[in-house]
């Protein structure tokens, strides 16, 4: 298959043909119909997260399953699926009390392992629970995907895998937003904007949304936002303590700069 290969940092990706395994027992092949780019794509090519090379990047993707190994029970072939950042093993303590996030066996391929990807016969590293979108295909465990209806548009349940639950995730299940409640998300680019609907989806009665770009706050506003700020224009923590008469019960940053 055609793969985007990672050979070094600060240089472009490549095209080039790699071989694929079968699925093993409880791993599905997927062909990918849609890869997004996530910042943490970038933050590898940059150096400023480890990565092994050679590697295949990208782990925000959707796509049809192709093939399923022998003991495969959640998909069949022709099912589509959102490729998931964190995968479970569905056996142990944290998976059957209903915490599969908190799972002690993950089955995620290791060094241990026998290669499954290669380049000339030389292991393909990749990086988020193995997933490797910036390819044809992809190897991924049962238990690492979601099922999706056919009618879902592939393109658009890629960003689910990632931005759209990391930023969702964060209201409804880290801070557990409630009803009535007010919210600020500073910065809303994807992650941002998926926070502010999930404030949207919890019920808060005011969302405020700062960003740089007046582009981004009128999305942000389309997105279920009721105030919008221009920290470019104004100092973005007064602004916010006026709109919200001295402070939000919950606030987010989804900017993605440590330097801010």
């Amino acid at each position: 298959m055609k793969a985007a290969i990672m050979h070094r940092v600060h240089q472009p990706l490549t095209v080039e043909q790699v071989e694929i395994d079968e699925p093993g027992d409880h791993e599905i092949l997927v062909k990918t119909s849609a890869s997004g780019v996530c910042h943490s794509d970038l933050h590898y090519i940059e150096d400023l997260m480890p990565m092994r090379t050679p590697a295949i990047l990208g782990h925000e993707a959707a796509g049809v399953v192709e093939a399923v190994g022998s003991r495969v029970t959640y998909v069949q072939p022709g099912d589509h699926v959102i490729a998931c950042g964190s995968a479970f093993c569905g056996e142990c303590r944290e998976c059957l009390t209903g915490h599969p996030n908190r799972c002690i066996d993950k089955p995620f391929r290791t060094m241990d392992d026998p290669p499954r990807i290669t380049l000339d016969g030389i292991r393909v590293h990749n990086s988020v629970s193995n997933i490797a979108s910036f390819a044809e295909w992809m190897l991924l465990s049962e238990r690492g995907v979601v099922k999706v209806r056919e009618d879902m548009p592939l393109d658009v349940a890629s960003l689910v895998g990632c931005g759209v639950i990391t930023g969702v995730g964060a209201v409804l299940n880290a801070a557990q937003v409630k009803p009535g409640s007010s919210v600020a998300v500073f910065g809303v680019g994807g992650v941002g904007l998926s926070a502010v609907q999930g404030a949207y989806i919890s019920g808060a009665s005011q969302i405020i949304a700062v960003d740089l770009l007046d582009s981004k706050l009128e999305t942000a506003r389309e997105f279920g936002a009721t105030d919008a700020v221009n920290a470019s224009n104004e100092d973005p923590v007064s602004a916010v303590r006026r709109l919200s008469s001295g402070g939000v019960d919950y606030s987010f940053e989804a900017i993605g700069n440590a330097t801010v």
